[in-house]
C-alpha cells in the first residue's frame, strides 16, 4: 500500500488498485500499457478519466493497492473471470460495456455488474477501506490489451448464479444510456491502436495526433464521431511536388514497359493485398469519415472487385488495324498509348474508392498516378501507396500529395500532368477543367447535383420506402447522387408518407462502429451546422417538419457527444422554388413534394440545371 497524495479532509478516499488480471469495464489504454477505469462505488457510476481524477482535490489522498476478484470465488468456479474491455485513448469520461448484444441487458444488470465488483474488492481488500466506510475506486490492469473479452460471456452467467439478487436490488440509473457493445469498444480501440502502430512503422507523411505535438503542421484530419484529431500533416510544397512528379513519370517508364499480362498479375495481387486487410481499411475509413461499418467495409469489398475489373482489362488494351481497300497490302492502324503521369483530386465521402476509382484504370493502361485526398480524409489512399508496392507496382507509381485547394491547383498545373481526373464541388470542378484546358490537356470531373426520386400511384411502397432511405440517408445522405427531391403522387401521399416515416423513425443514429447503426456522423461540425441552416431555411419558407428536430446527442460521459451527429430529416409541403429543393444539401435531408401527372413530374424533375441521376418507382417497367 503506497500513499500516492494525502491532504487532511474532503471528499472520500480514492483508491487505486495496481495489477488486476481481471476487468469488466471500459477502459483507457495508455503508452505505459496500463488499462484505467475509474469507477465509483456508491453511485455505481464510471466517473473520470485517470488524469482528470488526478488533478481533482482528493483530500483523503490516494491508496495504491491491489485485487484478486477470485479470491472471492469458489475454487471450482475459478475459470469464471472476467475479459478485458478496453475502451478509447485518451478520453475524459468512460462507459461501462456489457456483452453483445447489449440490448439483452438491462441498467440495472450493468448497475449490480458493478456493484458485484465493488463488493468482491470490499472483502479481498481491507486495506481499501476508507474511514468513513466509502471508497472511489479505479481499476488499473497491466496485461496485453488485445485479450479482449474473451471470457466475459461465462463470468456473466457464474455471476448472475452467484448474486441473482443484486440484480433486483440495485437502483436504474441514467448513466448507462451510452451504453455500447464490447464488439463496438473493442473495435474502436484495436483501429486506433492499429493506426498508431502503423504511422510508427510507415513512412507515409502523417503524424499521429495523440503526441500532442502538430510537427509544424497545417492541417489536421479528426474523426467525425468523437471530434478527436488522429493525425497531423503538412501541405506538400512545391519543391516536394515536383520530386514526386519526377519519381512518378520514371516510375511510370518502367511500368509501360511492363508486358500486359505481367501488369494485369501484379494488380490482381493488389486486389488480393486489400482484401487481405478489407478490415483494417474499412476501420480507417470509419475513422477518416465517420461512416458505420458495413458501409464502410462495402466500400473496401467493391475497391477489390474494382481493381480486379480493371486487371482484366489490361490484355485486351491493344490497338487495331483496318485495311485501305484501293491499296492491297495498305491498312490504317492505331495504338494505345499511356498518357503518362495523370493527377486524381478526390473527395471526402468515399476516399478508399476515390483513390482507387482513379488510379486502378490509370495503372491498368499504364500510366503512373499522382492523387490528392481530401485533407479531412487521407488515411486509406496513404494506406494504398504502401499496397501498389506490395502488390509489385514500382515505388512511386502511385503517389499522394496532401493538402487543400492550393496543393490541388499546383498538382493540375504542373507541367508533366497529361491528364487530369476530379470529384468534388461544381466550383471546384470548373476550376480545373479550366486550367485542363489552358493547358490542352484532357480533364474527367465527377460533380454535385441535385438528384430526383419519383414515386408513382402503381408503385409497391414497402419497396418504395427502402429505396427512398437508400437514395437519402445512406452515407448521412452526404453522396452526390442523392435524390433528396422525391415527388410523391398525391393518391398515394398519405400511406407513403406514414410508411416512410415508421421506416425513418427504425434508423439508428450512433457509433459508426457498432454493427446495427445505420447513420454515423457528419463529416465536419461546420458541415453539419450547414446542413441545419438548411433545414431552418425550408421551414422558414413554409415547409414542414416531419421528424425529430432535436440534435442527435449523447451523454457528457461517451465520447460520441463531442461527434458531428444528424438526425434524419423528412420534410413535407415542400415546393420546387425552395432553397432547399434547389440546391445540393450533402446531409441526411429529405424533402416529399407531390405531383399529379406523369408529364408534369418529368418535366418539374429536368427543371433543374444539374442533376446526375433521376429514379422512378412503379409497378410497370417500360411505363
Amino acid at each position: 500500500m503506497r500513499s500516492l497524495c494525502s491532504q487532511p479532509d474532503g471528499p472520500p478516499c480514492l483508491v487505486i488498485v495496481d495489477g488486476v488480471n481481471f476487468l469488466w469495464c471500459r477502459g483507457t489504454l495508455l503508452k505505459d500499457k496500463t488499462l484505467h477505469c475509474p469507477v465509483t462505488v456508491d453511485r455505481l457510476a464510471i466517473v473520470h478519466h485517470l488524469r482528470r481524477v488526478l488533478r481533482a482535490d482528493w483530500r483523503h489522498g490516494a491508496i495504491l493497492t491491489s485485487l484478486n476478484i477470485r479470491a472471492a470465488w469458489p475454487t471450482d468456479r475459478e475459470k469464471y473471470t472476467p475479459g478485458y474491455l478496453l475502451g478509447k485513448d485518451g478520453f475524459e469520461c468512460m462507459d461501462p460495456f456489457i456483452p453483445v448484444p447489449v440490448e439483452n441487458y438491462t441498467s440495472a444488470e450493468v448497475d449490480a455488474c458493478l456493484r458485484f465488483y465493488a463488493e468482491n474488492h470490499w472483502l479481498t481488500n481491507p486495506a481499501a477501506h476508507t474511514p468513513d466506510g466509502r471508497a472511489e475506486i479505479i481499476f488499473l490492469a497491466d496485461s496485453n490489451p488485445l485479450e479482449l473479452g474473451r471470457v466475459v460471456a461465462e463470468w456473466w452467467l457464474a455471476w448472475k448464479f452467484y448474486r441473482p439478487n443484486l440484480i433486483t436490488a440495485c437502483t436504474v440509473t441514467t448513466h448507462f444510456c451510452s451504453m455500447s457493445s464490447i464488439a463496438t469498444a473493442t473495435a474502436r480501440s484495436n483501429a486506433l491502436h492499429r493506426l498508431r502502430h502503423w504511422l510508427e512503422k510507415s513512412k507515409v507523411r502523417l503524424r499521429p495526433a495523440e503526441t500532442g505535438q502538430n510537427f509544424g503542421a497545417n492541417f489536421v484530419s479528426s474523426d467525425p464521431a468523437t471530434g478527436m484529431a488522429l493525425v497531423y500533416f503538412q501541405e506538400t510544397t512545391t519543391d516536394e511536388l515536383n520530386g514526386i512528379i519526377l519519381s512518378a513519370k520514371s516510375a511510370q517508364r518502367r511500368w509501360s514497359s511492363v508486358a500486359p499480362l505481367e501488369r494485369s498479375k501484379v494488380l490482381h495481387n493488389v486486389a488480393t493485398l486489400v482484401r487481405s486487410e478489407a478490415e483494417w481499411l474499412a476501420e480507417l475509413e470509419v475513422l477518416d469519415t465517420g461512416k458505420p461499418i458495413w458501409e464502410a467495409r462495402a466500400d473496401v469489398d467493391a475497391c477489390a472487385d474494382s481493381i480486379d475489373l480493371f486487371a482484366g482489362f489490361i490484355p485486351t488494351l491493344s490497338g487495331s488495324h483496318v485495311p485501305v481497300p484501293p491499296n492491297p497490302g495498305s491498312f490504317y492502324y492505331t495504338r494505345r498509348e499511356p498518357f503518362g503521369v495523370c493527377a486524381g483530386i478526390g473527395a471526402w465521402n468515399f476516399p478508399f474508392q476515390m483513390a482507387v476509382w482513379k488510379s486502378a484504370p490509370a495503372i491498368a493502361a499504364g500510366n503512373a498516378m499522382v492523387f490528392k485526398p481530401s485533407p479531412l480524409t487521407p488515411l486509406t489512399a496513404s494506406r494504398l501507396v504502401e499496397l501498389y508496392v506490395k502488390g509489385g507496382c514500382p515505388e512511386n507509381l502511385f503517389s499522394v500529395v496532401l493538402g487543400g485547394n492550393e496543393a490541388g491547383q499546383r498538382l493540375v498545373n504542373h507541367p508533366f500532368v497529361a491528364k487530369v481526373s476530379f470529384t468534388g464541388s461544381v466550383a471546384g470542378g470548373r476550376a480545373v477543367l479550366s486550367a485542363a484546358a489552358n493547358r490542352i490537356i484532357p480533364g474527367t470531373v465527377e460533380l454535385g447535383g441535385k438528384s430526383a426520386l419519383i414515386i408513382m400511384p402503381d408503385a409497391d411502397l414497402d419497396e418504395a420506402v427502402k429505396g427512398t432511405l437508400m437514395a437519402n440517408f445512406y452515407s448521412q445522405g452526404q453522396v452526390c447522387s442523392n435524390a433528396a427531391r422525391v415527388y410523391v403522387h398525391k393518391t398515394i401521399l398519405k400511406e407513403f408518407q406514414a410508411k416512410l416515416l415508421s421506416a425513418v423513425d427504425s434508423l439508428r443514429v450512433g457509433d459508426p462502429f457498432c454493427p446495427s447503426t445505420s447513420m454515423g456522423a457528419m463529416i465536419t461540425a461546420e458541415h453539419k451546422e450547414k446542413v441545419q441552416k438548411y433545414i431552418q431555411s425550408a421551414i422558414a419558407e413554409g415547409a414542414t417538419l416531419l421528424t425529430d428536430d432535436k440534435p442527435a446527442m449523447f451523454p457528457p460521459s461517451s465520447p460520441l457527444s463531442s461527434g458531428h451527429f444528424l438526425r434524419p430529416c423528412v420534410l413535407a409541403n415542400c415546393r420546387d422554388d425552395m432553397t432547399a429543393v434547389k440546391e445540393e444539401i450533402f446531409g441526411p435531408v429529405l424533402t416529399l413534394l407531390t405531383f399529379e401527372s406523369e408529364n408534369e413530374v418529368i418535366q418539374r424533375v429536368n427543371n433543374r440545371s444539374v442533376h446526375l441521376f433521376s429514379r422512378m418507382v412503379n409497378h410497370y417497367v417500360f411505363q
